[in-house]
Parts: structure tokens; sequence; C-alpha cells
């Protein structure tokens, strides 16, 4: 009986020791933005606030935090503004945004 339970044991509990896992959890509510197909290099401003640059937040590994309600999002590469942007956010959400 006690083999048993040791071949139980190893059966069952060895295997999950065998593969490390990475969990990331998060319990922030607010929502958030991230960019896709925009130089990386651009700056971003966020309801007329510089907020840093675009290859900081992709929206997957990294995105950009904001409060519930109503933003205007602002991209700016090399002097010239290429993206302009009203957006609603609400939730815990990623919205990723295009020009």
């Amino acid at each position: 009986m006690k083999r048993y339970f040791v071949l139980f044991f190893l059966a069952v509990f060895l295997p999950s020791c065998a593969q490390p896992v990475e969990t990331t959890k998060t319990l922030d509510e607010r929502p958030s933005i991230g960019f896709d197909n925009v130089p990386q290099t651009a700056e971003i401003f966020v309801d007329d606030l510089s907020m840093g640059i675009v290859g900081d937040y992709d929206g997957k590994s990294r995105s950009l935090i904001l409060v519930n309600g109503r933003h205007k999002v602002k991209l700016i590469h090399d002097g010239q503004e290429i993206l302009s942007q009203e957006i609603y956010l609400r939730g815990p959400s990623v919205t990723i945004l295009r020009p």
C-alpha cells in the first residue's frame, strides 16, 4: 500500500515540478491603450500631456494605463502629427490604436 502511495505521489506531483511556469495577474481594473503600426519613436500625448514614446507601449507586454473616460490621444513623429483621436475608455480592457 505504501508503494502505491509513493507511485501515485510521484506520478501526480513530479510532472508539475518539471516545467517552470510564469503567470502574471493584474488586479488593475483601469483601461489601457497600446499602439500598432506606428513608428517606435513617435511621442505620445494624452490630453496634451507627454506620456513617453510608442516603443514603451505595445499593448501586449506593456500598455499605457489610463483612467475611465474620454481622452484625446495624439502621436507626433518627426514634428508631424500622425494620429489624433478622441477615445472613450471604460473598464479593464486594452485598446490598440492604429493610424
